[in-house]
């Protein structure tokens, strides 16, 4: 065994027997627990890593559902929102009036003699008639108010806290608004008119009678010779 001399000529010998197997199990025991924290620490940061990832790709999943139930709910060639967004809107509308009461309008348009512009210019004239008047329909509406592409030339129109005559008012001035608007195929400018029904909801009603007698308003209109409003 080596010998260590003290400063003062002493003979040190290491530590023997048990009090130096002791110390040394004490030192692996503490080297293993500091590789054991290691290789933890190393798991936790990889761990993490992986984590940010899932929530990554959970933030792009939540994006595209996001993006789908959008596109669900729009109409592809006015992007408006359609049928579909109009019958939930309407739903929440509804639930809205008979909680709180207030005046609820409803309002179907459609364009007057649209076979014709597809018959004689084409389809691709007729859908940008129907953009035209979707821009031009949005941009005079209220936020609060709700506007969709309802099917084929036909848009529908929700106008909460409006009064009847006020109602007439704002469809009126839709109607005249398209008329005039500034519309032109192959260098020829073309008269665009609407027909429109309107119809106030009633306590107690269903949302399919209002749809009803909204409907049947917009048929008269088109009876009565277009480009008009009807009441109901």
């Amino acid at each position: 065994m080596a010998t260590v001399t003290s400063i003062h000529g002493a003979d040190v010998s290491p530590p023997h027997g048990p009090t130096h197997a002791r110390l040394r199990q004490l030192l692996e025991a503490l080297h293993a627990q500091q590789h054991t924290e290691q290789i933890m620490q190393a798991r936790i940061v990889s761990l993490q890593v992986e984590l940010d990832g899932y929530r990554k790709r959970l933030q792009r999943l939540n994006g595209l559902a996001h993006q789908q139930q959008r596109q669900a709910l729009t109409d592809v060639l006015t992007k408006l929102p359609n049928r579909r967004a109009w019958e939930l809107r309407l739903s929440e509308a509804l639930a809205c009036h008979r909680r709180h009461g207030g005046d609820l309008q409803l309002a179907f348009l459609d364009v007057d003699h649209f076979k014709r512009i597809n018959d004689d210019f084409g389809h691709p004239a007729g859908d940008k008639a129907l953009r035209l008047i979707a821009r031009l329909l949005a941009s005079r509406l209220r936020d609060s108010d709700f506007l969709a592409r309802y099917g084929g030339e036909e848009f529908a129109i929700l106008l909460p806290n409006t009064g009847r005559e006020a109602g007439y008012a704002v469809l009126s001035e839709l109607c005249k608004s398209i008329e005039a608007a500034p519309f032109h195929v192959r260098g020829r400018r073309l008269r665009i008119t609407c027909s429109a029904g309107l119809a106030s909801f009633s306590a107690g009603e269903s949302g399919v009678d209002t749809l009803r007698r909204a409907d049947q308003a917009l048929y008269r209109a088109k009876r009565n010779g277009r480009n008009r409003l009807e009441l109901d």
